[in-house]
């Protein structure tokens, strides 16, 4: 089962992680594979990074993986402490990530010495994702919190000035989002929602935190 795709900077190149451990790599113009990598651990989490040059993967147990786009090699090889990484998200610079771990907190950690730079605080709950906006101004991350005794989930997302690594805005409750994107510029954050057989995308306006707009498709079955 596929868990993330990534394209990169130049459009070339794709990559792909895998919960069977894989990480692949293709070539777009002839949808040639150029190189598969295999280890004994579920990969939530692939990126491209450093200018396209690297290939980022994050493993549920804490593995991060560091490949050299064109050959496949490992380049670096990082253990991440604890046990357990639920989402994160890469710079392009390859030295920087976000991680969750287990707790309510986002860690902006460098990958050159493999240790928390600053914590990003705000988000009620567990995060589920996280993610960067296309110029990397901003940085969002979306997750659940158990209410009236843990037998109703309510959905937040937050949104942080990836400079300052400020909050600037919580949506809480964010009409049970399932899926946040950002749009390129980090001034738009889309949610996207079921009901039932209709699927509604709302837009909010960052940092206001306004609904500005509200897409629906409905389905059939």
């Amino acid at each position: 089962i596929v868990s993330s795709v990534a394209i990169s900077p130049d459009g070339k190149r794709a990559a792909s992680s895998g919960h069977d451990g894989t990480i692949k790599v293709w070539r777009l113009a002839d949808e040639k594979r150029l190189w598969r990598h295999r280890e004994d651990c579920c990969f939530r989490r692939v990126a491209f990074c450093a200018n396209g040059e690297l290939v980022a993967a994050l493993a549920l147990n804490g593995t991060v993986l560091l490949f050299d786009v064109r050959t496949g090699i490992i380049v670096k090889r990082i253990n991440l402490p604890g046990k357990y990484v639920n989402c994160g998200a890469f710079f392009r610079d390859g030295c920087r990530a976000v991680f969750v771990f287990d707790g309510p907190d986002l860690k902006v950690w460098d990958l050159q010495s493999n240790r928390e730079i600053t914590r990003l605080t705000g988000l009620p709950g567990q995060a589920d994702s996280v993610l960067l906006s296309a110029n990397e101004r901003r940085i969002a991350a979306h997750g659940c919190r158990a209410v009236a005794d843990e037998r109703i989930m309510i959905s937040a997302a937050a949104v942080w000035d990836s400079g300052s690594n400020q909050l600037i805005c919580r949506l809480e409750p964010a009409k049970h989002i399932s899926q946040i994107i950002l749009h390129p510029n980090g001034d738009i954050l889309v949610g996207h929602q079921s009901e039932l057989l209709r699927e509604n995308a709302h837009f909010f306006q960052i940092p206001a935190g306004k609904l500005i707009a509200t897409a629906t498709d409905y389905g059939g079955t």
